[in-house]
C-alpha cells in the first residue's frame, strides 16, 4: 500500500511582494540591497506577506543570537546563582523570547518603499526628499530587544544598497540611535561615555541580558578587529581620524564596563576581558616599549603634543585590562551570602581564565603608553 503525500498549499507572492521580501533579505544580510531599484509600495500589507516577513526576521535574529555564542556552554548567572548551561537553553533562557514592535515592520515596508529610489545615486549630500525618506524608514519610535538585533543586522548590511555617503550615514545613525545592540558594534564617535553607558544599561535587565550573553563572542571579535585595524593603519591615513577612533573605542569599552558594573552584572563583562587578552596576544604582539615607539613614529605625528594625544587615545583602550583587574580585586571582597557573591565568582573565574597570566603584560603596556617609568 502506498501512502499519498500531500503538500501544504503555498502562497504565491506577486512580483511586488517578492521584491519587498528581497529588500527585507538585504536588510537582514541575506542578499544585496541594490537588486531592487524600483520603489515597492504595499498598502495594505497582506496577512500572508506579513507572516512571511515576520518569520524571516525572527529566524535571522535567532540565528544571529545562537550562532553568536548562544550555543556555547559556560558559567551563567541565574537568579543570583551560578549555573553552567547554554544561554539559549530553555531552562537557562528562563522563557526569553525576543520581542518586536511595529518598528521592525516599518523598517521593512518603508525600506522597500523608500530605499530603492536612493540606490546608486551619486549625490555628495542628502536632498531634502532623501532626508524625509530616511526618516520614514526609521522614524522616532520605541523599540524592543528583537527590533534592536534586526536594526543591527540592517546597519551592518546598508553597504549593499549603494547609498550616497550622506544617506548612508543618516540612516545608520537613526538605526543606531534606536538600538543599543547596533550601538555596541557601530563606530559612532559622537556620544559621550555617559550617553553610551545609559544606552548599554538597557541590555542588562533580566529580560534583555540574554542578548549580551549570546553575542559576547561576536562583540569581543568586533572590538578586537577594530583595535587590530587601527594598529595596522598606524602608518597611513589621517592622524586626527586615528586618534578619534582609538578614543571612541576606549570610551565604548569604559561605558560598557560602567553599565554592567552599575547593573551588578559583571558576569557580562566577558567581551571586554576577551578583548583585553587579545590586545596582549594578538594586537600588540610586541614588547610594550616597541608599541610606544611605533606609535610615536606614526604617520602624521610631528610634535610632542600630537604624540601624547595619540598615546593617550591608545592608552584608553589598553587600560581596560588594568580596570578589569581592579574590578576583580574589588569583587574578591564579596563573601558567601553577599548580594554580589555569585556574580563575583563568575567574573573572577573569567578574568583568571582569560587574562590572569597576562597581568604583568597588561600593567607594563599601560605604564609604557602613559609614560610611567618602572
Amino acid at each position: 500500500m502506498t501512502a499519498t503525500l500531500q503538500t501544504l498549499p503555498r502562497r504565491v507572492f506577486t512580483v511586488q511582494e517578492g521584491q519587498a521580501l528581497q529588500v527585507l533579505d538585504a536588510l537582514l544580510g541575506r542578499g544585496r540591497g541594490d537588486v531592487v531599484t524600483v520603489p515597492v509600495a504595499l498598502s495594505p500589507l497582506g496577512d500572508d506577506l506579513a507572516a512571511a516577513g515576520a518569520r524571516r526576521i525572527a529566524t535571522s535574529v535567532m540565528r544571529f543570537l545562537v550562532e553568536g555564542g548562544g550555543w556555547r556552554e559556560r558559567a551563567l548567572l541565574r537568579g543570583g546563582r551560578r549555573v553552567r548551561a547554554r544561554a539559549w537553553d530553555p531552562a537557562a533562557g528562563s522563557g526569553f523570547v525576543p520581542r518586536y514592535t511595529a518598528a521592525s515592520r516599518t523598517l521593512w515596508i518603508e525600506g522597500a518603499a523608500q530605499l530603492p529610489a536612493l540606490v546608486g545615486q551619486s549625490r555628495t549630500d542628502a536632498s531634502r526628499g532623501a532626508r524625509r525618506a530616511v526618516k520614514r524608514v526609521v522614524p522616532d519610535q520605541s523599540t524592543e530587544v528583537g527590533d534592536w538585533v534586526f536594526f543591527h543586522l540592517a546597519q551592518q548590511s546598508l553597504g549593499t544598497f549603494r547609498l550616497c555617503e550622506d544617506d548612508f550615514t543618516g540612516l545608520r545613525l537613526r538605526l543606531v540611535s534606536q538600538s543599543p545592540v547596533a550601538l555596541l558594534f557601530a563606530p559612532v564617535g559622537e556620544r559621550s561615555r555617559r550617553e553610551l553607558r545609559d544606552a548599554y544599561v538597557r541590555l542588562t535587565s533580566p529580560s534583555t541580558a540574554r542578548v549580551l550573553e549570546c553575542i559576547e563572542d561576536r562583540l569581543a571579535g568586533a572590538w578586537t578587529s577594530a583595535a587590530r585595524t587601527l594598529w595596522a593603519e598606524r602608518m597611513t591615513g589621517s592622524l586626527a581620524a586615528r586618534i578619534e577612533r582609538w578614543a571612541t573605542l576606549g570610551r565604548k569599552l569604559d561605558a560598557y564596563l560602567d553599565a554592567v558594573d552599575d547593573a551588578e552584572r559583571l558576569d557580562l563583562a566577558r567581551p571586554v576581558t576577551k578583548l583585553a587578552a587579545a590586545l596582549m596576544t594578538g594586537v600588540f604582539a610586541v614588547p610594550a616599549e616597541e608599541v610606544r615607539s611605533s606609535l610615536s613614529q606614526s604617520s602624521g605625528v610631528v610634535s610632542l603634543a600630537q604624540r601624547d594625544e595619540l598615546l593617550a587615545a591608545v592608552a584608553s583602550v589598553a587600560a581596560v585590562g588594568q580596570r578589569v583587574f581592579a574590578l576583580r580585586e574589588r569583587m574578591a571582597g564579596e563573601r558567601y551570602g553577599d548580594a554580589r557573591y555569585a556574580e563575583a565568582q563568575v567574573f573572577m573565574g573569567d578574568v583568571d581564565a582569560l587574562l590572569g597570566v597576562q597581568r604583568r603584560a597588561v600593567e607594563g603596556l599601560a605604564r609604557s603608553l602613559s609614560g610611567v617609568i618602572g
